[in-house]
């Protein structure tokens, strides 16, 4: 191909195809029609990227199926609540976190019980709830009098899940009155790592970032509502260590009798302990990318381990989205001007297979995430539109072909004509005849003297020629 018919792209209809076809798909794609196509891409690159190692600073103790079967239904009473922290209190974990609501009171004796056990442990978090207007989260339900005061700290447990019921976000932090309050396993990673709550630089729709840590700046990617998009580490019964609730305290009894305990109660020792409900059937089970139900406690291992891990997920703005979207339609356009539509076919599909291979390389290398599917969708509508424009464009060509020389050229002529129209070009009121095919001696017998030799014709002398039927 000439290094002219190049830049002639830019001013061929395949070129403004291109850009109309992203126009189209960008305004879908900003609309939001898409999200749900992109968001089930997301989920798909977590399954295929697999499950990451996660930080051995955290555990989970269950209170599942065994706890439920031999303490009883739930709720339980709070003596055992009591029970275990004092338990877990000998063994010096750094910090205990119940993902369990203390709103209202029980018996006075029970929660003065508690209270006593958590003041004592000194490294216990419990959450608030939440209270929501028009405008958002407008205040803070707290643990009972006695638990708030003695508690390590606090936090909430909200979340929204997306638009198909799957939890990919949590929010860090929510403003209230003029002041942020933490999410419960981002206050206990803060107090894990020495950040204050006055060295947080807050951002929305960029980034937290806790300075001054242990491990150095954290910047940690978020959106417009302060949420960070998790990266779960896998399912629920291949990630963290997990430990009984009901063989916590039975593996103390053991020890008090004598005997070998069930658990290892020093694995204890130094960790970030998250207590919360994982039974199978009960409230507090999700679906995230990896299984269709998750115990949401979970979500606490999960936030800590990325910042602990500094291994964040990070969506791509808009606008190079939006660049991405547009460079590869106009690249199809150009792909399907230069070539047969068959080969125009392969070599866009070959696009979208290197632009999806990119795309899963940077989520798992790097956390980050591109849009697939509105450039995908400019890929296919562009080939599909182009391809359309020129089947139709040729057939027009061909019939024009077949009726301006059907009368007077013969059926092989005319194929070749139809299988090489760029050799018939206009000019001068005349069409001329450009190529080695054009030699044809049938071919030049309609150019010889005096009907415009030289590779020349006149439609309207050649129409008479034939019509009055003139000898050679």
């Amino acid at each position: 191909m000439k290094k002219k018919n190049y830049l002639c792209f830019f001013v061929s209809v395949e070129f403004l195809t291109s850009i109309v076809v992203a126009l189209v798909v960008a305004g879908i794609y900003v609309a939001g029609f898409l999200d749900r196509f992109e968001l089930s891409t997301i989920d798909f690159r977590f399954k295929l990227r697999g499950k990451i190692d996660t930080r051995p600073e955290v555990v989970f103790i269950d209170m599942s199926e065994d706890s439920i079967a031999n303490i009883g239904r739930w709720p339980w009473p709070r003596t055992w609540h009591s029970t275990i922290v004092s338990v877990l209190s000998e063994y010096a974990p750094r910090a205990v976190a119940f993902d369990v609501l203390f709103l209202e009171p029980s018996e006075k004796q029970i929660d003065e019980g508690l209270a006593e056990a958590v003041k004592e442990a000194g490294n216990i978090y419990l959450p608030f709830l939440l209270q929501y207007g028009a405008d958002g989260a407008t205040g803070i339900t707290h643990p009972i009098p006695e638990l708030k005061e003695n508690a390590r700290g606090a936090g909430f447990l909200d979340f929204e899940s997306d638009p198909d019921g799957v939890v990919r976000r949590v929010p860090l932090v929510k403003k209230i009155d003029g002041k942020y309050y933490s999410h419960l396993a981002f206050k206990v990673v803060r107090d894990y790592l020495g950040a204050s709550e006055e060295s947080m630089e807050i951002v929305p729709g960029s980034h937290i970032m806790l300075k001054g840590t242990k491990k150095g700046d954290i910047v940690i990617p978020v959106d417009d509502k302060c949420q960070m998009i998790i990266n779960w580490a896998g399912t629920w019964a291949d990630t963290f260590p997990h430990y009984s609730y009901y063989q916590t305290l039975l593996a103390y009894k053991q020890l008090s009798e004598g005997k070998e305990p069930v658990i290892d109660l020093n694995r204890y020792r130094g960790r970030l302990c998250f207590i919360g409900l994982t039974a199978a059937g009960t409230h507090d089970m999700k679906p995230i990318p990896f299984e269709t139900l998750y115990p949401m406690v979970g979500v606490h291992g999960n936030i800590v381990n990325s910042i602990l891990s500094k291994n964040f997920i990070r969506e791509l703005p808009l606008i190079p989205d939006l660049v991405c979207l547009f460079l590869l339609s106009i690249l199809t356009g150009f792909i399907v001007y230069s070539m047969r539509p068959l080969w125009g076919g392969v070599s866009a599909a070959a696009v979208v297979a290197a632009y999806v291979a990119a795309g899963f390389y940077l989520f798992k290398k790097n956390g980050l995430l591109l849009d697939m599917i509105s450039p995908s969708l400019g890929v296919t509508f562009t080939y599909l539109t182009v391809v359309l424009y020129k089947y139709i464009a040729e057939e027009r060509q061909k019939k024009w072909i077949k009726n301006a020389f059907g009368h007077y050229l013969a059926p092989a002529i005319i194929d070749q004509l139809i299988e090489n129209p760029d050799q018939l070009k206009l000019g001068g009121g005349a069409v001329r005849a450009d190529g080695p095919f054009f030699r044809h001696p049938e071919f030049y017998d309609l150019f010889r003297e005096p009907y415009g030799g030289r590779g020349c014709f006149h439609p309207q002398r050649v129409s008479r020629r034939h019509d009055q039927g003139d000898p050679e």
